[in-house]
């Protein structure tokens, strides 16, 4: 999707993903000026973020040229805002109407917001709280959802040219994209509703405990072969809070009791509870904030195999009979890295197969595909690490063996 800022441009200078800091000051101090006719920067998305040193380099690059033709597949994200900075680096008119700050305003004409009214009362009483004694106190507090106004296209349609592959009069192979649902192992399936029971439970008592529940509920499931402990944090949540949430755990639901894991959670934020009161009557610092919350152990022994990892042994193993590679993307890569387990795994069942790490270099890492592709089967990497830039049309297939939250990175991996 190209935007021309200029209807005419006779120099082009290109200009690939660059290293966030470090660009900056050289564009800044080297494009006194005008440092060209016209600038194509890519990819473009990478230029989006309100205050990135990347997004200040863009705009900087685009005030010392004379026309500006950005190139993206994925211009949108799902909010509107994904593309106000944007444009408004890219666009005089979009500057001239809202200031840098005005992303909410933005969202208001363009995009969906959900407004949450908070009410703060009095003392509670009905006597001093009420519609004529003005005790009352209300705050509204915006946010934006996924969502876009048609309204939109009319910042677009004035400077953006519109392809698909397909205008391109070139022959391409058939593609396809499937999704593929798997039962949970017999062993995992208790395992993981009653973590995900839990969690989801806490979160509904105090939204602190969201993120926890959300992360666990995505990737427990790719790593029940291994023990694990889910830690809590309540280093800002009140002694009271900890102690409502621990009995709404010890209420009977359906008139079923308190699974075993309720009861061992709920006793772990009644001790926390008793710690912080005792903190706070000492008035220092709770001497512990961290809890074992819920421990895991693995659902699998041995060389047993999860029903996921069963399927992709399976479906890896097609794919080379047919000669076709396949690329595989994990989003586990961190501190609950699960890319060894994938590639062990996989080498178990005669394939060849390597990962791709972070630590090799942004510059390089096409040369170390090109390298490594005739050699391999599989390959294995997060999406963060190849989503712009690099040439993998060695690899017929893609495996998203865990989504990626980033619409713009998925579709760009």
């Amino acid at each position: 999707m190209p935007s021309l800022s200029q209807e005419h441009s006779q120099e082009l200078r290109v200009y690939r993903e660059p290293d966030d800091a470090k660009v900056s000051r050289p564009v800044r101090g080297g494009a006194q000026g005008k440092a060209g006719k016209a600038a194509r920067p890519e990819p473009t998305p990478q230029y989006k973020a309100k205050s990135s040193d990347r997004g200040v380099a863009f705009h900087q690059l685009i005030e010392a040229t004379d026309a500006t033709l950005t190139l993206t597949g994925t211009f949108f994200g799902g909010k509107s805002t994904s593309i106000f900075w944007l444009l408004h680096r890219l666009n005089a008119q979009v500057r001239q109407e809202f200031s840098f700050q005005d992303e909410l305003r933005w969202a208001g004409l363009y995009g969906v917001l959900e407004t949450t009214r908070k009410h703060k009362a009095g003392d509670g009483s009905s006597e001093d709280d009420g519609t004529f004694t003005g005790n009352r106190r209300y705050r509204d507090e915006a946010h934006e959802v996924p969502g876009i106004s048609p309204a939109i296209v009319t910042r677009l349609l004035h400077n953006t040219i519109f392809l698909n592959l397909k205008d391109l009069g070139v022959n391409l192979p058939e593609y396809t994209e499937n999704v593929v649902a798997l039962p949970m192992g017999e062993k995992q399936t208790p395992d993981y509703k009653g973590l995900e029971g839990l969690l989801r439970q806490m979160a509904k008592e105090n939204s602190r405990y969201l993120s926890l529940w959300l992360q666990w509920a995505l990737a427990r499931p790719n790593s029940a072969y291994r023990d694990e402990v889910v830690m809590v944090n309540h280093e800002t949540i009140t002694p009271n809070v900890l102690s409502a949430i621990a009995d709404a755990l010890l209420e009977s639901v359906n008139d079923a009791e308190p699974s075993e894991q309720h009861k061992h959670a709920a006793q772990i934020l009644l001790d926390a509870a008793r710690q912080a009161e005792e903190a706070i009557r000492r008035r220092t610092k709770p001497q512990q904030t961290k809890s074992e919350l819920l421990p895991l152990p693995a659902v699998v022994i041995g060389n047993e195999l999860l029903p996921k990892e069963q399927w992709l042994v399976d479906f890896c193993k097609a794919e080379k009979a047919q000669r076709r590679k396949v690329l595989v993307y994990v989003r586990q890569t961190g501190t609950r890295d699960i890319q060894d387990r994938i590639e062990d795994t996989l080498r178990g069942a005669g394939l060849r197969v390597t990962t791709l790490y972070g630590n090799v270099d942004p510059r390089k890492r096409e040369a170390w595909i090109d390298r490594q592709a005739d050699s391999l089967d599989v390959l294995i990497t997060n999406p963060r690490l190849v989503q712009t830039g690099l040439d993998l049309v060695a690899f017929s297939t893609v495996v998203f063996y865990e989504i990626e939250y980033s619409l713009v990175r998925r579709m760009t991996a």
